[in-house]
């Protein structure tokens, strides 16, 4: 799947060119937005798309409405409270727009008798992408790169049925929510946050330039390799994580500092509070990567950084979505600074929601290195 995000790469890097040499800031939530669509549509989907040039794309056009839908008030209110779901489905009134799952379990369907037919005449280059071990699972096979793929394929491969169709395309919607927003999000903050902290963007470029400096470099292996830059994006998701909470239900009844929970019942877990906890985080509003340098990233608790959840219902796209951002920085960083400009808002104003965002959006200069 590098391989695949690395060429999404070229056209980000061609964007961030465009508009040095016009003398414009990015706007950083459409440029990384254009990029993990992409990137997203090419490594779980199979569908190669620039939805920066084709906005009219069927695909582009249908994913955007997921994102829409997903910030109106009915959605928002089955996210924070999930015990009125039964209610909505008792009258009928769907969290899906219809022409929308339509398209997803189309593209699916299709996909699937495509390669199928393909699989027979032997005529196809083997595509390993998230919707191919889906469909794998479907067929009660599993293969691929299972590295890459992560601990959602294990769970496939120990699986005790196959895969139905319905299940196939909920989860290739899912996929595409959770590593499209969490990307997104995370690109923007950790890129607005090197901007104003340079130390800390020039120790990452040093380590760059030490381990991977040309695009053909540029991989799962060699961004593995890169200790500070996993320094930096732990860091940027602890300051703004992605999701600014979640639900869970407790499993059974249990008391906490004199506070009984009865089975059943749903709590929130409140992420961004518990990453600016003075108790487990010194100068929580501070951005220092260092907190996550190998010497003491073992003293953190573990239930105290937490950006993408925990327990076997973390994030289905988390990584994938670690991966994309840090080849998409590590690129960007190969050949531009990132820099504040007048339009650059500090410090950052972000929205009430289910998802961390900027209110204004965060724009940064981008400086050609020589």
């Amino acid at each position: 799947m590098s391989s695949m995000i690395n060429e999404c790469c070229d056209t980000l890097v061609a964007n961030i060119k465009r508009a040095e040499q016009d003398g414009q800031p990015i706007e950083c939530k459409r440029l990384y937005g254009g990029f993990t669509m992409d990137s997203i549509a090419w490594c779980g989907f199979g569908l190669k798309i620039d939805s920066q040039k084709n906005k009219n794309d069927e695909f582009v056009v249908n994913a955007r409405r997921v994102f829409s839908f997903e910030r109106r008030p009915l959605m928002l209110l089955v996210s924070f409270l999930p015990f009125l779901n039964p209610i909505f489905e008792y009258f009928d009134v769907a969290s899906m727009p219809a022409k929308v799952a339509q398209f997803f379990s189309s593209v699916t369907d299709q996909t699937r008798k495509l390669r199928e037919e393909e699989a027979l005449s032997n005529d196809r280059k083997k595509q390993i992408d998230m919707l191919q071990l889906l469909l794998n699972a479907h067929n009660e096979t599993v293969e691929g790169d299972e590295e890459e793929a992560g601990p959602q394929l294990q769970t496939l491969k120990g699986s005790k049925r196959p895969l139905t169709n319905d299940e196939v395309t909920a989860q290739t919607i899912i996929f595409f929510l959770a590593g499209y927003e969490t990307t997104n999000t995370l690109l923007g903050f950790a890129s607005y946050l090197l901007a104003i902290n340079q130390d800390c963007q020039e120790k990452l470029y040093s380590e760059i330039l030490d381990v991977a400096s040309s695009r053909d470099l540029v991989s799962y292996d060699t961004v593995g390799k890169m200790t500070y830059l996993d320094m930096v994006i732990n860091e940027s998701l602890r300051f703004y994580p992605p999701i600014a909470g979640f639900f869970r239900t407790c499993n059974k009844t249990f008391s906490y500092k004199g506070i009984t929970f009865e089975k059943g019942t749903q709590v929130l877990i409140n992420i961004y509070a518990i990453h600016h906890d003075e108790e487990y985080w010194p100068e929580p509003d501070k951005f220092d990567p260092e907190r996550f340098s190998p010497e003491r990233k073992a003293s953190i608790p573990p239930m105290a950084f937490i950006p993408f959840g925990y327990g076997p219902r973390n994030c289905i796209g988390m990584r994938l979505a670690l991966l994309e951002a840090k080849m998409a920085l590590v690129r960007t960083l190969q050949q531009y600074r990132l820099d504040v400009c007048p339009e650059t808002q500090i410090p950052l104003k972000l929205n009430a929601g289910l998802f961390t965002s900027p209110r204004e959006g965060i724009k940064l200069r981008p400086v050609a290195r020589q």
